[in-house]
């Protein structure tokens, strides 16, 4: 979803190219024992979005995963 690429304050994503529209745009989610992360991303998309990111910086997210 790139965080909407363009993003605007109080209102967040104008539009997500995502099938689950912003119930999923950025970020960590749980749902119930089950941990979702959407990443921002470095790219951008292209095809029902403007070639561009505003207030929607790119991310790069690194995971420390540890056993119990």
């Amino acid at each position: 979803t790139h965080g909407g690429q363009v993003r605007l304050p109080v209102i967040g994503p104008l539009l997500t190219s995502s099938q689950l529209g912003r119930r999923y745009v950025m970020g960590l989610y749980r749902e119930g024992r089950t941990h979702l992360y959407v990443s921002r991303g470095v790219g951008l998309e292209g095809l029902s979005a403007p070639r561009v990111r505003f207030l929607a910086p790119p991310e790069i997210t690194l995971f420390t995963i540890r056993g119990k």
